[in-house]
Parts: structure tokens; C-alpha cells; sequence
């Protein structure tokens, strides 16, 4: 089926409105995705309270990883404030609390 050359060039005109106001607005989202891959993952240890952390920091707290869903402020603890998501939660496992052993004993070895 073809148009009218007059609706065809308002077809294309329409068109290539519609392609400059996509672009337009998926530009700053193009340039905030390279910036997120850029920085990638930023693991900073253990929790810190008087530390501030960006969006996008992992922390370890109370034996579990968190990561900064917004950017957090010095005291704002994870597990108790909505800035902290839990992304794995740890064991509490009693058998790291024992003594250490050492030597023949570490690897199993009978007397």
C-alpha cells in the first residue's frame, strides 16, 4: 500500500521527530550506565559508623554483606535503617569460636 506523496513526507517528518526525542531522552541514561560499569563493584570492608558510603558500596556488618541502596551517612547502621540492603547473609557458626589448632591437630592427624 503506498501513500500519497504528502502523507509520506509527514510520515518521515513525524518519524524523525519521534527519533530526536528518544535519543534526547536516553542520553543521560546512556551516559549514567557507562558511569555505573565504569566504577563497578566498591567492597569497603567492614562497617564503619563514622564513615559516609556512595550508593553501590558493599560493607560487611555483623557477619553478612551489605550494599548502599542510597548514599548513606556516618551512624546509619546496617540492619537498622532503610540505606542498607542485605545482599547475603552470613552463619553464625560456633565452631569458628573454638580454639585453633595447630600442626598434626589442624589436619586431622591421630596420636
Amino acid at each position: 500500500m503506498s501513500l500519497p506523496p504528502r502523507d509520506e513526507a509527514m510520515m518521515e517528518a513525524i518519524g524523525q521527530v519521534l527519533i530526536e526525542e528518544i535519543e534526547r531522552a536516553v542520553a543521560p541514561l546512556r551516559l549514567r550506565i557507562a558511569e555505573l560499569e565504569q566504577r563497578g563493584v566498591e567492597y569497603l570492608g567492614v562497617y564503619q559508623r563514622a564513615l559516609s558510603y556512595r550508593r553501590g558500596s558493599i560493607v560487611t556488618f555483623d557477619n553478612s554483606l551489605h550494599v548502599a541502596v542510597t548514599n548513606v551517612a556516618p551512624n546509619q547502621i546496617p540492619l537498622q535503617c532503610s540505606s542498607w540492603q542485605l545482599c547475603l547473609r552470613g552463619t553464625h557458626d560456633d565452631r569458628r569460636t573454638g580454639p585453633r589448632k595447630h600442626g598434626a591437630d589442624a589436619l586431622g592427624a591421630r596420636s
